[in-house]
């Protein structure tokens, strides 16, 4: 058993052997991810978790009144323009783009309502943790709040695209693992996203990650292409898909992800997490992702 202290004094982790591996490799295993203990990869049934928790002048003014209306003119002007720009820049990821809009202009996002539409392809979002269940934390800052508002604005963006979109949980309320798994297997849905924030206790970390069952390769598929938009969106740094062995991805039958949103212990990423319209772009990517995966298997 692996024990780490709490973050503040609110949570311990406890690590146990996955039966997939052998102790020898478990301990490499430990040994690579040391410093990355508190990142939420050890949400499954191996890892439990325990809540605690200017230009001179030449004296002409004929001059210098022309020079500031045309200075004025090109301020108004420009304005305009750099709205313009970042409006074009959005679909492209630009980061300097609130992404206020986008949650109104779903199709403008995901194109029109296509075979969708007719085929009702089910997307299951999960949103990490919940209830009694934190997730990983910050002072006041919590995890679980920030997945279930991005699930939330996920939700709208494909549900306005044509997709039929299911939760596994809508509100603060704790959902077992397994019942997650089982929810989207039931329902036969088509892709599966799990939605969770990072941490890490020692160090620096920063960036978006995506996990997926090793055993799944049409999750790796999913995992690539969603990472990419979310990268592309954002700006954040690109840390990459890998497999790992979680229940809601190991125990789903569909192509299945789970995506770290970003690291509540980086307090610039932090911020960033917190904001409505970072939130936007964050949902803006994981739908992409989704909505370009499906277009290759309708």
């Amino acid at each position: 058993m692996y024990q780490s202290a709490g973050r503040s004094g609110q949570l311990d982790f406890y690590h146990i052997r996955s039966s997939r591996r052998t102790q020898a490799e478990d301990e490499r295993w430990m040994d690579d991810w040391e410093e990355e203990r508190y990142s939420d990869r050890y949400y499954s049934d191996r890892h439990e978790q325990k809540t605690g928790k200017r230009r001179r002048s030449t004296g002409k003014r004929p001059v210098h009144i022309l020079a500031a209306v045309i200075v004025f003119a090109l301020v108004f002007f420009m304005g305009r323009g750099v709205r313009s720009l970042a409006g074009s820049l959005f679909g492209a990821g630009n980061v300097n783009v609130t992404g206020d809009s986008i949650l109104p202009e779903a199709d403008g996002l995901l194109g029109k309502k296509s075979a969708a539409v007719k085929n009702k392809q089910i997307v299951y979002l999960d949103a990490g943790h919940g209830g009694k269940d934190q997730g990983t934390s910050y002072q006041e800052v919590l995890e679980k709040d920030i997945n279930l508002a991005v699930a939330k604005k996920v939700q709208k963006l494909l549900t306005d695209a044509g997709y039929q979109v299911e939760m596994t949980r809508s509100d603060d309320t704790k959902v077992d693992n397994y019942a997650r798994a089982e929810l989207a297997n039931k329902a036969g849905a088509n892709v599966f996203v799990s939605i969770h924030c990072n941490y890490l206790e020692k160090g620096e970390a920063s960036g978006i990650e995506i996990y997926y069952d090793s055993n799944n390769a049409e999750g790796g598929v999913l995992a690539k292409k969603t990472q990419s938009w979310l990268v592309n969106m954002t700006g954040a740094k690109n840390r990459g898909t890998r497999t790992e062995d979680f229940i809601v991805t190991r125990e789903t039958t569909m192509p299945s992800i789970l995506v770290e949103l970003g690291y509540l212990s980086d307090s610039t990423e932090r911020a960033r997490l917190l904001t409505d319209s970072y939130q936007n772009l964050l949902a803006g990517g994981i739908a992409r992702g989704v909505r370009e995966y499906l277009a290759g298997v309708e």
